[in-house]
């Protein structure tokens, strides 16, 4: 009996110390691989050949696990994830993107990984730091895709036909978008883009000149954005836009309107995160642009974006999923994202030459480390509350309420937010 129960209790143990790859094995109790799907934006986005590569090399790492890709428009996902979460079927692994983190966490869409992130090595649990590895009430619940700080993305020729150099401050890119400006042609400075679904615009569009012009969005439990800084940042976003140098409609486009007219041709600028370098190189791979920072104001200042991947409360088999989402977020997996123009936020791909080396990455690498902001993760219902800002802001390009009112409308239901979260 001694013998038996000894026997029992050295296979415990040998299974907790097996590789994930065999666990998963045992528990599949099959020789199929276990089967998950993961739902997302980015294989259409990138394209389909770059991602299935990607795809390609998981599944040769780990053949244990096998990965339906569900792939959809990025202005559809979050909707679509609450959606199928109030029927229980959501896909194994869904993109929480830095807006959703604390709304997905504190609605159980997604589970805490802290036991599954224990049983990882040092290096990976050091290269996944930073600002993306993030708690809610105690917990982890998401791993770190990608990231990525807001940079000005220019067109070389259009540029070199006005004999004008990337703008470096506020100053010359004003001057530079009314010298490029030429509405008869069809060519502006940027695509006039402040629609609220979804509500990342401001991401580019506002808030870095608010940063710039020395505001910030938030101290602690509070916004702080209502101040006579973030009055002159969106006052000089409003002095690109009377100046007609963005194009027409600016309430109804988005970023899908952006990045189409960019790769076009006729817009000398967009602003915009390290993932259009991969998307301006599918849609038109002609197109000779560069990057460069963001032009500074009082300081220099840029917001800081991106999102995880987390696994979700009706996943039935977590640990596949965590197979998955670690090998993303672990080295082979971010340096395969990174190859297909996705800005890594793991250090040891952030700072390798693939990074370092490359014309586009760098740039935003530099910021990354230094002067970027991400407001979102410490934000409580954060896509409603950007949609909030987002129709002040459009309230007060339409003349109907000053800057100053506008902020203060904003930071009114921002507050109202925070102190909900505390009770």
């Amino acid at each position: 009996m001694k013998k038996k129960a000894i026997a029992a209790m050295l296979s415990a143990v040998m299974l907790c110390t097996l590789p994930a790859s065999m666990v998963l094995a045992e528990e599949n109790n099959s020789e199929e691989p276990a089967e998950i799907t993961f739902l997302t934006w980015k294989r259409s986005e990138l394209g389909e050949e770059n991602f299935d590569k990607v795809m390609d090399a998981f599944h040769e790492a780990h053949p244990e696990v096998k990965v339906e890709v569900q792939d959809m428009p990025y202005d559809q996902v979050h909707d679509k994830i609450l959606t199928l979460s109030a029927s229980g079927q959501m896909p194994d692994v869904i993109p929480v993107n830095s807006p959703w983190y604390l709304e997905f966490a504190s609605n159980g869409i997604i589970i805490p990984i802290d036991e599954y992130y224990e049983n990882m090595d040092d290096k990976f649990k050091s290269d996944i730091e930073g600002p993306l590895w993030t708690e809610y009430d105690g917990a982890h619940y998401a791993l770190p895709f990608d990231s990525g700080t807001i940079a000005l993305f220019y067109n070389k020729q259009i540029l070199s036909d006005a004999g004008i150099e990337p703008p470096t401050n506020w100053d010359e890119l004003y001057d530079a978008a009314v010298k490029v400006t030429d509405p008869e042609k069809g060519i502006y400075a940027f695509t006039g883009n402040m629609e609220t679904e979804p509500a990342t615009c401001i991401t580019y569009e506002v808030w870095p000149y608010m940063l710039q012009a020395g505001a910030a969005l938030t101290e602690g439990t509070k916004a702080a954005f209502n101040t006579e800084a973030g009055v002159e940042g969106m006052e000089f976003y409003k002095k690109l836009l009377d100046a007609k140098v963005m194009t027409p409609g600016e309430l109804s486009a988005g970023e899908e309107e952006k990045r189409a007219n960019f790769s076009a041709g006729n817009i000398a600028f967009m602003i915009e995160g390290p993932w259009g370098v991969g998307i301006q190189k599918t849609a038109n791979p002609e197109l000779e642009f560069g990057v460069v920072p963001m032009p500074a104001g009082k300081q220099e200042a840029t917001t800081a974006s991106g999102g995880c991947m987390g696994i979700s409360s009706n996943c039935e088999n977590p640990q596949a999923a965590w197979t998955f989402i670690s090998w993303l977020a672990g080295e082979e997996g971010q340096t395969q994202l990174a190859d297909i123009g996705i800005f890594p936020p793991n250090k040891s791909v952030l700072n390798s030459p693939l990074i370092q080396e490359d014309e586009y990455m760098k740039v935003f690498a530099e910021a990354y480390n230094g002067i970027a902001v991400n407001p979102d993760l410490g934000m409580p219902q954060s896509d409603e509350l950007r949609k909030a800002f987002t129709i002040q802001v459009q309230e007060f390009i339409s003349g109907n309420k000053t800057a100053q009112e506008a902020l203060n409308e904003a930071a009114a239901v921002w507050n109202e937010a925070f102190e909900e979260l505390g009770k």
